[in-house]
């Protein structure tokens, strides 16, 4: 609305979503390491 134009304002919202990702990819890929060695040694037995 702000740039009275549809086109203008997809493309703004698509940026903003590839610069909250490119932000945030480091702590996405931390966690999802974290979780999957919890996952590994819930299957293993170790956490008993």
């Amino acid at each position: 609305m702000a740039t009275q134009s549809l086109s203008a304002s997809i493309s703004s919202i698509f940026n903003s979503f590839i610069y909250a990702i490119t932000e945030l990819l480091g702590t996405i890929l931390i966690i999802s390491i974290m979780f999957s060695m919890s996952k590994a040694l819930t299957r293993t037995g170790v956490n008993e």
